[in-house]
């Protein structure tokens, strides 16, 4: 800022004692004084002009300081609501900062639980359609089992109704049998009387084969 040059007037014997001049001995007549108005004329003049410059030039001065001061004022002021700003920009930063490492922070865990997540999802997937599979299996299994069942149950029901015709027939069978036995008993009874009575017959035959042998004989 360039430095403010101050004019200040000074005029010579302005106040000065005019006495100062008349030696001792001066006479008490009054003299010419024209010559001493004159001159305190032009010092008055150029007075007033230096007053008047000096006047100008204070005005200048007083007026470039007012605007000063109000330019300095509005640049403090400016000063403090830009340091006040950039101090609120400052701390607006650092938490975005902050916030933005944490939000950075959470994406990373986040990314990484959406991977476990995935893989356990996978890992579900697999045993669902393994599971899937063996309920497919199973279902398979049990209408196999469920048709053998049903097979082996009508199987069951002609064997039991062959079993009830077998015993049907082994109790026929069985009454057939014990005729049949008493049949033989009888016959065997007959046969035995039967061969009884031959043995009997033969018997008599010889004895009377013999008699008349030894009947013919003694005729002879």
């Amino acid at each position: 800022m360039k430095g403010l040059r101050f004019i200040v007037a000074s005029n010579k014997g302005l106040l000065d004692d005019d006495d100062d001049d008349a030696g001792p001995g001066t006479s008490t007549t009054i003299n010419d004084h024209s010559a001493e108005i004159g001159n305190l004329q032009n010092q008055l003049h150029s007075t007033t002009r230096s007053l008047e410059n000096t006047r100008a030039e204070r005005s200048n001065v007083e007026a470039t300081t007012q605007n000063q001061a109000a330019q300095l004022s509005s640049l403090q002021t400016q000063l403090s609501s830009a340091k006040a700003s950039y101090e609120t920009e400052t701390r607006l930063l650092a938490t975005l900062r902050e916030r933005f490492s944490n939000q950075s922070s959470e994406i990373q865990k986040v990314k990484e639980e959406l991977i476990r997540a995935e893989s356990d999802l996978s890992a579900v997937r697999v045993e669902k359609a393994e599971v899937e599979q063996g309920l497919l299996h199973d279902k398979e299994e049990v209408r196999e089992l469920q048709r053998k069942m049903t097979e082996t149950g009508s199987t069951i029901e002609v064997v039991k109704a062959e079993v009830e015709k077998a015993k049907k027939e082994a109790k026929q069978q069985k009454g057939l049998l014990v005729v049949a036995k008493k049949q033989l008993a009888t016959r065997e009874a007959e046969k035995a009387k039967a061969s009884q009575e031959l043995h009997e017959a033969v018997a008599e035959v010889q004895e009377a084969t013999r008699e008349r042998e030894i009947a013919e004989a003694d005729f002879n």
